[in-house]
Order: C-alpha cells, then sequence, then structure tokens
C-alpha cells in the first residue's frame, strides 16, 4: 500500500511539472525508507525563512546554469513562478543576467560562483553577506548547495539521460 501511494506521488509531481521522475521511482524501488528520508531532504532544499524570495531563486538558477543541463532548471523556474517571482525576472535571468537589477545580479552571480567554485566566489559570498545579512547567507549557501544535488544524484543513478537540453521557458 505504501509503495502505490508513493508512486502515486511521483506520478503527480511528474506531471503537475512536466517532468522525468524517473530517478525517484528508482530510488522508491530500491527503497521506501530511503524515499522517505530523501522527501526530508526535498524540504530542506526548499527552506526559506528569511531571504527574499527573488534572491533565493535567482542564486539556484544560477547555480543550475552551471550544474544542469535544463529540466531541473526549468523545475525551479516554475517553483519560483508559483511563489510569485516575475516572469520578467525570469527571463532575464536565464537570458540576459547583465540586464538584473543590482541585487538580483548579485545573488544570480552568488549562485553560479559557488557551483563553478569560480576564483571570486569568496568575494562574491562577502559582498552577498554584506548586502543581505548573514542569515540570508546562510540559507542561501543551503539552497544552492541543496539544489546542485539533484542533477548530480540523477548523475549517478544514470538518469542523466534524463536530462536534455530544453529551452527552458518561463510561463506567466
Amino acid at each position: 500500500m505504501i509503495k502505490i501511494l508513493i508512486e502515486s506521488a511521483i506520478k503527480k509531481f511528474g506531471q503537475k511539472y512536466n517532468y522525468d521522475a524517473s530517478y525517484l521511482r528508482h530510488i522508491a524501488d530500491t527503497s521506501t525508507s530511503l524515499i522517505f528520508k530523501f522527501n526530508k531532504f526535498v524540504k530542506l532544499s526548499q527552506y526559506r525563512k528569511v531571504t527574499p524570495v527573488e534572491i533565493f531563486y535567482l542564486a539556484k538558477i544560477g547555480a543550475l546554469r552551471v550544474a544542469d543541463c535544463g529540466p531541473c532548471l526549468q523545475l525551479n523556474v516554475d517553483f519560483a513562478l508559483e511563489k510569485n517571482v516575475s516572469a520578467e525576472v525570469l527571463n532575464d535571468a536565464l537570458k540576459n543576467p547583465t540586464s538584473l537589477s543590482a541585487d538580483h545580479k548579485l545573488a544570480y552571480d552568488f549562485g553560479f560562483a559557488m557551483a563553478l567554485n569560480s576564483d571570486d566566489h569568496t568575494d562574491i559570498s562577502e559582498k552577498f553577506e554584506k548586502r543581505f545579512g548573514k542569515a540570508v547567507l546562510v540559507e542561501t549557501s543551503m539552497a544552492v548547495a541543496t539544489t546542485l544535488v539533484y542533477p548530480i544524484l540523477k548523475r549517478g543513478l544514470r538518469y542523466s539521460k534524463a536530462c536534455h537540453l530544453v529551452d527552458v521557458k518561463v510561463k506567466s
């Protein structure tokens, strides 16, 4: 019965977001205990208490521009839209990050630099903390780190074939 409920939830999620959730089925088929633990991780990856929603998602999008081929990036764009991040801001992040406002660009650059481990990641992190504060730095660092788990997990489980270059779209 539990497996049926898990499968139903995974199917519903995949359909809602037009997202290939095969890797989640793989995990659930291997261990129901692990999929329940993973669900706790999912909640951790969505934790946001003090960080402005735009900053949160722009940092994730910046990181996914480095680490993902498209589907996880699209999923996070969809999540951002559900949280009322402006379609215009998301389009700018995807098509021309240099056109973002100073705060939005800093958030995008923060995620990008952390995922890339760029030479200037320390400087960007210091600017980010100075602008937004320690609590936002901690939450956003956690958001970026946890967001990167998904594409890496999919690669490790050989579900990167489910990853394909997509034209990420912002649906208004």
